[in-house]
């Protein structure tokens, strides 16, 4: 095994997807350095749904040994901790790992607005909206699969009860496919590079 320059490194990284990448480098010495990208307060659910716009790698810590294929993605004297950076790399920021959320959701909505045609924030928005759909809609399923399995097993599958029940967990399961394909649409941000 050799290490391969940063434009090889980053050209097998992206040779199945283009999308700008999030890169984090695990470290025996360091604890938390994902802290600003998983942690569970503030700004972390916008960071969530920023991540599916990226095209995410980890590496463990043997990635900074001499000759580990993807050791030159790391600078020599300060390597970083987390990584964006955008496919063709000339676009990056490298984050030591005591970043704060603000900074890192600046970072990525900046290469976000570099690498797709349209506005990630307002897909997020949308998103988020759909969001409460979607609990509302978990909430209907649920309740009507343990109303539909207690109707069966009391008068059987063919009973009236357990039929009208039956239609009305495929309604919500019809609305629930809606809203799928409506976030898919919303997710598609038209990634610039697939147009070269």
């Amino acid at each position: 095994m050799f290490a391969l320059d940063r434009e090889a490194a980053l050209a097998k990284l992206t040779e199945k997807d283009q999308r700008p990448l999030v890169i984090l480098r695990e470290c025996e010495h360091c604890k938390g350095t994902e802290h600003a990208l998983l942690s569970r307060t503030l700004d972390n659910e916008r960071i969530q749904l920023l991540l599916r716009f990226f095209h995410c790698v980890k590496f463990r810590p043997n990635v900074m040994e001499p000759n580990h294929s993807f050791r030159r993605l790391f600078d020599e004297k300060a390597p970083a901790h987390l990584m964006l950076l955008s496919a063709d790399g000339k676009q990056s920021f490298a984050f030591d790992g005591k970043q704060e959320q603000r900074d890192l959701v600046k970072a990525m909505q900046s290469l976000l607005a570099a690498e797709y045609e349209r506005s990630a924030d307002e897909a997020i928005t949308e998103t988020l909206k759909l969001m409460t759909r979607y609990d509302v809609l978990d909430l209907d399923k649920k309740a009507l699969r343990e109303e539909l399995e207690a109707e069966i097993e009391k008068d059987g599958p063919r009973s009236n009860r357990a039929r009208t029940l039956a239609a009305k967990l495929e309604k919500v399961e019809q609305k629930l496919a809606a809203l799928r394909k409506q976030e898919a649409e919303i997710l598609d941000l038209g990634l610039k590079r697939e147009k070269l």
